[in-house]
């Protein structure tokens, strides 16, 4: 039910948006970004987050240390904290790409979609295999971003450089993965694959520049998200949410045309 209404949700915003008043509407573009996604630190994540679990708390017996480093450890028994091997595990590039609509020299609406995906190979913090091996998993975190927001742009269009700050929702599509071996309550070793998805709607600011090159325009911008997903039905009791949220910096380049 959630999933259904936050599509319809961000489907009715996204069109009315686009659709209203058309007769105001000064330009469209099409805009192409690439960038960083850094997550969002553990500092700031509940006691409930899987990777707060895993990383920090240690979750039941055990926890999982990653990245693997270079000699076979883990990020955390090389000497790393764990937020830092938090971010240095999951911060990835992202891609995507928008649809602009101008209302009047100040107002921007756009409707977007990007895409970020990540692997991690971890190891078991604590244990190893009888014969030494490393106890290893692979973690995967897939996130598609459906997004809608409005945009001020304070000096209007056609200047050398055009700033603008905005909000708006996004629908995040989400999967969350974890195959390999793991360490139960007896210590004993076991295979295991545990997937968990869903869909969460979340706020959305976003702020940049761009400066104009005739019909084409390069830019960068800053953009904050903010959603949690819920991964109980896979992972509890060791944890009941994901934090999806995190800061996007990326390169845009736009493409104009009309009015």
């Amino acid at each position: 039910m959630l999933r259904k209404f936050s599509v319809a949700l961000v489907a009715v915003v996204l069109f009315g948006a686009a659709f209203a008043a058309p007769a105001y509407a000064q330009s469209q573009a099409v805009s192409f970004n690439i960038g960083y996604f850094s997550v969002r630190g553990l500092d700031g994540r509940p006691s409930t987050d899987i990777a707060a679990q895993e990383l920090l708390l240690g979750g039941n017996i055990d926890r999982l240390d990653y990245p693997v480093q270079s000699n076979g450890a883990g990020c955390i028994n090389n000497g790393g904290s764990a937020a830092s091997c938090l971010k240095k595990g999951f911060n990835n590039v992202t891609f995507g790409g928008e649809w602009l609509i101008g209302v009047g020299d100040f107002l921007e609406g756009s409707a977007g979609v990007g895409y970020y995906s990540r692997n991690v190979s971890s190891v078991s913090a604590n244990f190893v295999n009888l014969d030494g091996s490393e106890i290893t998993q692979a973690l995967r975190l897939r996130v598609i971003p459906i997004t809608a927001t409005v945009r001020f742009l304070p000096l209007g269009r056609q200047n050398v450089v055009e700033p603008y700050i905005g909000a708006g929702l996004g629908v995040f599509i989400w999967r969350y993965s974890e195959t390999g071996q793991f360490v139960a309550g007896d210590q004993s070793v076991f295979a295991a694959s545990y997937v968990a998805s869903g869909t969460n709607i979340g706020p959305l600011v976003v702020a940049g520049a761009r400066v104009p090159l005739g019909k084409y325009a390069v830019g960068g911008e800053i953009r904050y998200q903010r959603a949690h997903g819920d991964v109980s039905s896979a992972f509890a009791p060791l944890a009941s949410t994901i934090d999806l949220g995190g800061i996007t910096y990326q390169a845009t380049f736009v493409v104009r045309f009309g009015g």
